[in-house]
């Protein structure tokens, strides 16, 4: 469907905006840095389910190898099953309900909203490449996806619980 947002025109002239209606689903799994603006992104699920989250935390183990990394999401009921939490080297934490402000990945997800708003697309496959480049473009700009995502009390709560840690 059409990602609709709000545009210009002119006073007096009705806007037009292309609009179609057409249900393909694909996922986009995301996780984020924002100490230091790295990130970590799997698009082309066709389903946001236990067995897809189980992939993207795989994933994000191969990727990172050798550390501990701690992941915080939702309470989206395919995040809760006990293999989700069950993995060595990783650590998951639940935001609260209705807490999706909490969660700095959402702001992440606004802008890939942005990039394909007010667009028409031939197919599924040309609205994945142009979120695929738009990743892509996030990723090779740091200090851009900290600026977006590392927001002054997440900095301060993870900087004070080093200091406690050390």
């Amino acid at each position: 469907m059409t990602n609709e947002k709000r545009s210009w025109n002119a006073i007096g002239e009705r806007t037009r905006l292309p609009n179609q209606i057409r249900y393909c689903n694909r996922y986009l799994y995301s996780a984020i840095s924002p100490l230091e603006g790295d990130s970590f992104h799997i698009i082309g699920f066709n389903r946001a389910d236990i067995e897809a989250t189980n992939i993207f935390l795989n994933a994000i183990q191969e990727h990172y190898p050798n550390t501990h990394n701690i992941i915080i999401w939702d309470n989206a009921p395919f995040h809760k099953p006990a293999i989700l939490h069950n993995k060595e080297e990783l650590t998951i934490l639940t935001l609260p309900s209705y807490g999706q402000e909490l969660n700095p990945v959402e702001r992440f997800f606004g802008e890939m909203r942005k990039a394909s708003a007010n667009r028409t697309f031939k197919d599924i496959v040309e609205l994945e490449k142009l979120l695929d480049d738009e990743v892509a473009l996030w990723m090779a700009d740091k200090d851009r996806m900290k600026k977006l995502t590392c927001w002054d009390w997440i900095e301060e709560q993870i900087v004070s619980s080093y200091k406690y840690t050390i």
